[in-house]
Order: C-alpha cells, then structure tokens, then sequence
C-alpha cells in the first residue's frame, strides 16, 4: 500500500467525510458519513452504509494489486545498494566523454567528458552526486551540472524516455537516459557547483576534448554513508 498517491490519476473532488467513534471497548465501534456539497458545506452524519464501505474497499484492492515492477537477473558490479521495498537503488557511472545539451547558447550543446558519478533513483526521483575515489571510500562533490538542487535531487527535464525496470541494468540505463537525455537548464543549488565558472568549464570541455579536471569538484557536505540507507 505504498505510494498510493501515485497510482492516482485525474482530477479528485472531496464528497464525503468520515467520523469514526470508539465505545469504552475497544472493540465497539460506530462509523457516520457526512456528506460534501458542492461548496464545500458538510451535512449532518448519518450511518455509513454497506455501499460505500465496498466502494472503498475496492478501490485500495484495485491500488495494491498494481504490483511493482522489481528489477532482476545478474545483478551490476557498479550496483551498490538496492533496496526494492523502498524502490530505492544507487550506482556508479564511470568517466566518459558524453553528449550534453545546454540551453545556454554560449557553451552550445556536444560530447565532453564528465567525471565519475553517482546515481541514486527513489521512486520517481533521482539524486545525482560526482565522485573521487581514495584508497578507502568514495568521496562525494558536488555534481558539476545545472538542473541539481543542493541536496543532489535532479529537476527532472525534457527527456521522453519509456520506465523499463525490467532488470537492474535496463533500470540504470533508464535513469542514464533521463539526465543526460535532458537539456540542462538553470542552476538550482545554492553554492557553487565547480571551482570556477561552470558555464566556461563545459564551453571548454566540448571545444577541447580534454578529461574532466577533478581538481575543480567541491566536496559535498553530504556523506555516502547517509544515502545508502
């Protein structure tokens, strides 16, 4: 019964409110319905009845039968955490020189190579982080794109891309598809992304070909740690 907002669609008007009473056992109990105008005025209880409680009924059973699609088969070695009961699953993409699509017209779109990342999709959200290795972890920076709020959560953007969660690495290329199918736009976190001007680094990068520069990452203050939880 998770996520049972999201399985509703269209438009939801109010029609009806429900107050339940408790006696001194706990297990007498009397339910009354009071109807909703349509200016919103609420009319006197009366017994809830055998329909209604059905209707409700059926309704939540027709919600948890849409069963989530769960990845499987071989599982990735760059899949570090995957938590399906919270849809909740992290990954790490390797340096490579992609293709990038900036509103801006002064950096242009064109391949440049971006650092290594660190990908992490929840339900229909996802939270992008750069990353420096040391000999004992996984640091995490600042991810050096616009679209990205402070706390690594993604402005989702233009890309139209089909959901296939059929296994983990049809659901990692799905998200991979999503940010860097879409068009980056306006910066959302509140510091600086990169040591510099972010703006002349990507101009720079898709003109020069060069490998992205680690040096010019800042370290976020957020912790792998806390991520994967």
């Amino acid at each position: 019964m998770q996520n049972v907002t999201q399985d509703v669609t269209g438009v939801l008007k109010p029609f009806m409110l429900l107050a339940a009473y408790r006696g001194e056992q706990s297990s007498d109990y009397y339910i009354e319905s009071h109807e909703i105008g349509s200016k919103g005025e609420v009319y006197a209880g009366k017994p809830l009845n055998h329909e209604t409680v059905e209707g409700i009924l059926k309704s939540f059973e027709n919600i948890s039968r849409k069963e989530k699609v769960v990845p499987s088969g071989r599982i990735p070695e760059n899949l570090l955490y995957a938590n399906p009961a919270l849809e909740k699953y992290a990954w790490t993409v390797p340096s490579a020189k992609r293709f990038l699509y900036f509103s801006d017209t002064f950096i242009g779109n064109g391949e440049a190579y971006v650092p290594e990342l660190l990908l992490i999709s929840k339900a229909n959200s996802l939270f992008v982080f750069a990353v420096k290795r040391t000999k004992e972890s996984l640091v995490l920076c600042n991810a050096p794109f616009p679209n990205i709020y402070s706390g690594g959560s993604v402005c989702l953007g233009s890309a139209k891309v089909k959901k296939d969660y059929r296994t983990y690495q049809s659901m990692m290329d799905y998200w991979d598809k999503i940010f860097f199918g879409s068009e980056f736009t306006h910066l959302n976190h509140n510091g600086a992304l990169v040591k510099g001007n972010i703006n002349i680094l990507w101009k720079e990068a898709i003109e020069s070909g060069k490998p992205f520069d680690e040096e010019v990452l800042i370290e976020s203050k957020i912790k792998l740690e806390e991520l994967l939880k």
